[in-house]
């Protein structure tokens, strides 16, 4: 971890700063320890630590104060393009955009309306980190997540959407995903698929689920076509959004207390294995 202060003296300025002796001795300092770690085959993440006086904790600031997203896209662009001289590219150095970023109630609270992880284009390394940062962005922010194929070529979503497959489970707990779903497909003028795994511990059959999810309030609002199949759920929701040729599928997220929890708890699989991008609702 290293302090952005301290390698950039003032926002949009450069990177490393060579204002002062302070700043060349700490760019050396951290680069020196990059370089010895990449010596010894040892994978390096950078992550910029700030630390916020006024809430004492760390939190998304530089000097104490807000910035932009512009101030913060000028940095990394700056930052990586440095590193990258020094090390060459090497694909053992990973970059962080920053440490558990959260805001405090003495900052207020930024509304958000969707989250965006681009995870296409990651080699190994990178996809496992950026993967372990998705799961933890989808479970504790309360906004739309949209993540991209899970793969080391880039793949260039299909936009607007044609198709969208909705992965359900509980029946009535459902309904506001499907809704959502609805809402989605209705503003692109796309086809919605419904897509539910019946897993060998359950006692309804297939028929009796299509009955059930057919008789729900929702059918008035929103008709669409499901499509039910004996077993796992994210194999059973891949599977079905490959055959669809969907490209997007929207999930809930309920928490492991709910009835949704088994959603929950196979929505990231559902990101790794998809063939096309997932907007967790």
């Amino acid at each position: 971890m290293f302090t952005w202060d301290a390698v950039q003296s003032e926002l949009q300025g450069a990177v490393p700063s060579t204002e002062s002796s302070d700043y060349i001795n700490y760019w050396t300092d951290l680069t020196g320890v990059v370089t010895r770690l990449l010596a010894r085959n040892i994978y390096v993440i950078l992550c910029p630590w700030q630390y916020n006086a006024s809430s004492n904790d760390t939190d998304i600031v530089y000097q104490g104060e807000s910035f932009s997203a512009t101030d913060f896209a000028e940095f990394w662009a700056k930052f990586s393009s440095a590193v990258n001289v020094i090390t060459g590219d090497d694909q053992r150095v990973a970059f962080d955009l920053i440490n558990e970023p959260h805001t405090h109630e003495e900052s207020g609270e930024v509304p958000v309306d969707l989250i965006i992880m681009p995870t296409h284009g990651c080699w190994t390394f990178r996809a496992a980190l950026l993967g372990s940062v998705t799961e933890k962005v989808i479970h504790d922010t309360r906004c739309p997540v949209w993540t991209s194929v899970h793969t080391e070529k880039i793949h260039n979503p299909v936009y607007p959407y044609r198709l969208l497959v909705c992965a359900i489970d509980e029946l009535e707990s459902s309904i506001p995903v499907i809704r959502k779903a609805g809402e989605i497909a209705a503003a692109f003028e796309s086809s919605l698929v419904l897509a539910r795994a019946v897993r060998s511990s359950e006692k309804r059959t297939e028929s009796e689920i299509r009955l059930r999810l057919e008789q729900l309030e929702w059918s008035g609002e929103v008709s669409v076509p499901i499509c039910i199949e004996a077993g796992d759920i994210v194999d059973v929701v891949t599977r079905t959004a490959a055959r669809q040729g969907a490209d997007l599928i929207i999930t809930g997220r309920g928490r492991s207390t709910e009835v949704l929890g088994l959603i929950r708890s196979h929505v990231f699989g559902i990101i790794r294995e998809s063939h096309c991008p997932v907007l967790t609702v």
